[in-house]
């Protein structure tokens, strides 16, 4: 399944629901996890590559929460 990786979150207030109910406007999320490495980073599973497509069009470089996002 392709995954996306999304950095620049606020740890204090994203969490993995609020993760999945922004990429599910996009596609089907199968998983969300957020990376113990480097915070601020998640990895977003989707069911196809059209759904990351449309994620990476409409996210990268927006801003959550006052963070610039980058997909």
């Amino acid at each position: 399944s392709p995954v996306l990786m999304v950095y620049g979150l606020d740890q204090a207030k994203m969490n993995c629901d609020r993760v999945f109910n922004i990429f599910c406007l996009y596609g089907n999320v199968e998983k969300v996890k957020f990376m113990k490495s480097k915070p601020g980073a998640a990895m977003v599973e989707m069911a196809d590559g059209y759904a990351v497509d449309r994620a990476i069009t409409h996210l990268n470089n927006n801003f959550m929460f006052g963070q610039k996002l980058n997909v």
